[in-house]
């Protein structure tokens, strides 16, 4: 199968081909950070993210002064902050409310620090949004996978009931037409099973 079919099957999606795309586009968490940041660690990854340097000093500055900012410095003075945690990213949150905006831009990638939100086809693995045509071959893809698993299955069960039968005949007793008909009727049979007593 290929990685669109095996995507559509590992995130349940169904209906057109339309709607799997749109969700496909949906905005989902993709990864998490679990990393206990410092000063240095939240400096560096602001950097990185694009916020200005000059916002990323200031904020540095400014943050004794939001509410929950003297714990926060703490925190990042010491043992550093997980800001995958609930707590942490509640209060960012509810402070990131009433920030100015420099301030809500930092506190913004603060967040996406610990949970980096995406959409659900990068998170699929794959290499950008399908298209509706693209999702239609992969759903016949998993239509005939289907076909063949049940078809696999139904032999699977035929021969096992088969076999069971095979294994109960007492052919010493029995002609050899006698044997073959017994076994072509066991092939004939639907299911593998023969009918008693009917």
């Amino acid at each position: 199968m290929t990685n669109l079919s095996m995507a559509i099957l590992a995130h349940d999606l169904t209906g057109s081909a339309a709607e799997i795309v749109k969700a496909f586009g949906e905005t989902v968490e993709v990864s998490r950070d679990a990393t206990a940041y410092t000063w240095s660690g939240v400096n560096d990854r602001l950097v990185n993210m694009g916020v200005d340097p000059l916002t990323v000093v200031g904020w540095n500055v400014a943050v004794d002064a939001l509410p929950g900012g003297s714990m926060l410095s703490l925190m990042l003075s010491s043992g550093g902050v997980d800001f995958t945690g609930p707590f942490i990213r509640q209060q960012l949150t509810a402070v990131k409310q009433v920030a100015s905006p420099e301030v809500a831009e930092v506190l913004y990638a603060l967040l996406s620090i610990g949970i980096t939100m995406g959409p659900l086809w990068r998170k699929a693995g794959l290499s950008s949004l399908p298209t509706e045509a693209e999702v239609e071959s992969a759903l016949a893809e998993i239509d005939k996978a289907s076909i063949v698993a049940q078809c696999q299955q139904s032999i699977a069960a035929k021969h096992t009931a088969i076999s069971g039968w095979l294994a109960s005949l007492d052919h010493r007793s029995m002609s050899v037409a006698e044997v073959r008909a017994y076994c072509d009727s066991l092939l004939a049979s639907p299911d593998g099973n023969l009918k008693v007593g009917g």
